[in-house]
């Protein structure tokens, strides 16, 4: 029974309540079924956005004329340019009319630019900002060719002169004397390869081109690329290459590098005045490749009989040291017209290691002249210097008077001359 005294040890002394037994605890009842989740609360509002941070861009309606130099602007004072950052300002109407630069100064919305760069022309007040990257820096190459009028930046990387740089024409027509002469000196200064353009026609008049080594020990490469050169027939005398050695000191004639002439064509209508093709005086290792030499072609009447295609000889008859030494003469073509040629080759004095290879010779008079030439001064004890150490291999010869022919200039060198031929 329920215990309802307010004080039990009272009621238990006074015999109010009676212990009968212990009764023991009854087993748990079963778990209840679990309660079911309440629904979700509403979401709460979204909170206030913050201040947003300062940027770039902006406009501007100043009035300002394309063009280099410092620039300012009104704009408004919440921009982040810094100076030094390199910003564009553009027209609204034509994205074509800019100016950019880097910026010099920023305050109170005035936006200074050193401009350095720009683009289009006018005065413009519709101005947007940018941010611009720095332009890269263009390497540059200096153009030390004396006389060059224009020369490809590609080409000048890869080490190559055209003869157009320096304002050859090539129609045949035009004197391209002065032109193809400055382009032969800055070939011979440089030491780069100078090229004649693809199938032009140069006319040559007045002088004598000449290919002369610079102050270096440069060698020299000239490609002609099917271009014809061709003298004024009115001229006596007139040749179309002059080649001379370089002219910086060495001690053996082997030190010199390679001189190398390709793929030209020379054309000897001379009307009876021709010299010679391409004249070499005193030239060591020296390469002629591919060349193609016609005489008479034009129609006009013969050359005179001295002509030659090719001459080489000595600087001066003083000293045999001054000759010509390890010349290459390949793949050439000799073709006399209907007028005839000459003298195809013509080797005159110390002409020494000449290797004449694979050539054709046709209706020509002599292929081949080896010319014996007087000793003069102190040295006279052998009488006359000579062609020697010439090996000829493989030529072919149609309508030749004379495949090989040698002889001395006078009695003296008759009196005494020997040659060392390859066949």
């Amino acid at each position: 029974m329920s215990h309802t005294s307010g004080v039990f040890a009272t009621d238990l002394a006074a015999g109010k309540w009676l212990f009968i037994t212990a009764v023991a605890a009854g087993p748990q009842g079963p778990q209840g079924n679990p309660c079911t989740n309440g629904t979700d609360g509403v979401d709460g509002a979204d909170g206030t956005n913050g201040v947003n941070g300062i940027g770039y861009g902006g406009t501007s309606i100043t009035s300002l004329t394309i063009g280099a130099g410092t620039k300012t602007f009104a704009t408004q004072n919440v921009l982040a340019y810094l100076p030094g950052n390199y910003v564009r300002a553009s027209s609204v109407a034509n994205g074509a009319n800019f100016m950019e630069g880097a910026v010099a100064s920023y305050s109170g919305g005035a936006l200074t630019l050193n401009v350095t760069s720009f683009g289009g022309a006018g005065t413009f007040a519709d101005w947007t900002f940018s941010v611009a990257g720095l332009p890269g820096t263009l390497s540059s190459y200096a153009q030390a060719e004396s006389g060059a009028v224009s020369s490809p930046l590609i080409r000048r990387l890869n080490n190559t002169l055209f003869a157009s740089e320096f304002g050859a024409v090539g129609d045949d027509t035009t004197n391209d004397y002065t032109s193809l002469q400055a382009f032969l000196n800055a070939v011979a200064s440089s030491g780069k390869e100078g090229r004649f353009d693809s199938g032009k026609r140069y006319f040559v008049s007045g002088n004598d081109l000449t290919f002369t080594g610079g102050a270096g020990h440069n060698g020299r490469a000239l490609f002609g690329y099917g271009a014809q050169l061709r003298t004024d027939p009115s001229q006596f005398g007139r040749v179309g290459l002059v080649i001379t050695r370089p002219n910086f000191t060495f001690a053996r004639p082997e030190e010199a590098r390679i001189t190398l002439i390709e793929g030209l064509s020379f054309n000897a209508y001379q009307n009876g005045n021709g010299a010679f093709g391409i004249q070499g005086t005193g030239i060591s290792n020296l390469v002629l490749r591919n060349l193609s030499f016609a005489s008479g072609a034009d129609g006009g009447t013969p050359p005179n009989v001295n002509y030659a295609a090719i001459n080489l000889k000595q600087t001066s008859n003083v000293d045999p040291d001054t000759g010509c030494f390890w010349i290459e003469i390949e793949h050439c073509r000799f073709r006399g017209g209907a007028t005839g040629m000459p003298n195809a080759l013509w080797l005159e004095g110390a002409i020494n290691a000449v290797s004449i290879t694979q050539n054709n010779f046709a209706n020509v008079d002599t292929a081949i002249r080896l010319l014996a030439a007087d000793r003069t001064g102190t040295d006279t004890a052998n009488a006359a210097t000579i062609p020697n150490g010439v090996k000829m291999i493989d030529n072919s010869f149609e309508g030749i008077l004379d495949g090989i022919k040698f002889n001395g200039n006078t009695t003296t060198t008759n009196k005494s001359r020997s040659v060392g031929l390859q066949v």
